[in-house]
């Protein structure tokens, strides 16, 4: 890997990664362990490609995979530890494992084992919210940071088939954990690690009652919120990033400018709205972001839309004596942007007021 590298004239994560998968599968595992150890945020966002784009789960790779989870735990590397765990999970819907012959790490002989099997896929969800229950209790500054990331990657297609009294998210336990871990409207069955509805009512979300642990660490670090509601893609993790927000209404002023953009792409109407509202408060048509303009314009959801066409009129004074993008607003795809466009740039022309 080193030898490859120097042969960069600038290394870059991608470099890394390709390194790495150039060499064989026995060494890449030990490779990704050192590097990680490294603390290297370049080796880091290698290890993560790496891990992305590889069966992390075979055999002499899955043994470091596991090594790295457990260090971004002592590291308190909360990002690792979330995107790693949510990974590790989502990969044991579609494997039970499999046998191969190993070494062993007591004695050194060969044997037969089995390799992310279902007990072990188990274990590593327990081991996970336990990390995340003991930072509650002994380091609980750190513990809405920790649960948001354990949260935040989870996606829809990550959802099971609802069956009977367990819903689609049943199998989703550090989810389950960290959002409903203290519901009464659930019961655990430890055999399966899923958890399951108490009755046909237990399905309805009660209103004004926090079942999340820990409620008091969350509103000790609030702006564990503002990361759920950046980056979060299910609709129950901004449901719940909501409900923090309504307590602490300020957090969204603590949002930069990128991230209340990134809020656009929330997967939830009033994660939306409310992007789309604070964007209006901060928006200057005297030094107008073309970009987010050409954005909005292009998005079908109305209110976005509405929004951008309201900016465009805002700053027709700037647009309208810049022909590239003017150009740009006159050939837009959307016929509403066109038109618009089209009556500013004559009402703007010399003896158009006449």
């Amino acid at each position: 890997v080193v030898v490859a590298l120097d042969k960069e004239e600038d290394p870059t994560p991608v470099a890394l990664v390709k390194a790495v998968l150039a060499l064989p599968v026995k060494q890449q595992g030990l490779t990704l362990d050192t590097l990680y150890e490294l603390d290297d945020r370049m080796c880091v966002a290698a290890v993560r490609e790496v891990l992305m784009q590889s069966q992390f789960n075979a055999p002499h790779l899955w043994r470091y995979t596991k090594s790295i989870l457990k260090r971004s735990m002592l590291r308190h590397d909360f990002r690792t530890f979330g995107w790693l765990q949510h990974l590790i999970e989502v990969r044991g819907q579609t494997t039970k494992g499999a046998v191969a012959t190993v070494k062993s790490g007591y004695d050194g002989k060969e044997r037969s084992v089995l390799i992310f099997g279902r007990p072990t896929q188990a274990f590593l969800k327990r081991a996970v919210w336990r990390y995340l229950r003991k930072l509650g209790r002994w380091r609980p500054e750190g513990y809405a940071l920790a649960a948001a990331e354990a949260i935040v990657s989870y996606h829809p297609s990550n959802a099971r088939l609802a069956r009977e009294f367990f819903g689609a998210w049943a199998s989703a336990y550090v989810l389950h954990r960290v959002i409903w871990g203290q519901s009464t409207r659930f019961t655990y069955d430890a055999r399966s690690v899923r958890f399951r509805f108490k009755s046909v009512k237990a399905v309805e979300v009660p209103s004004q009652v926090r079942e999340e642990p820990f409620p008091e660490l969350w509103d000790q670090k609030p702006l564990a919120y503002l990361r759920l509601l950046v980056a979060g893609r299910l609709s129950e993790v901004h449901r719940f990033a909501h409900g923090g927000l309504q307590r602490h209404p300020w957090i969204i002023e603590k949002a930069s400018n990128e991230e209340v953009q990134g809020m656009l792409e929330a997967p939830y109407a009033p994660t939306v709205e409310l992007a789309l509202a604070e964007l209006g408060k901060r928006f200057d048509p005297n030094k107008p972001d073309w970009a987010l303009l050409g954005k909005l314009l292009e998005d079908q959801r109305p209110l976005a839309r509405e929004l951008g066409l309201r900016w465009v009129k805002l700053t027709s004074h700037l647009w309208t004596r810049e022909l590239a993008q003017t150009l740009a607003f006159l050939e837009s795809k959307t016929p509403e942007v066109r038109l618009l466009a089209s009556s500013m740039v004559v009402a703007a022309m010399p003896g158009a007021s006449a």
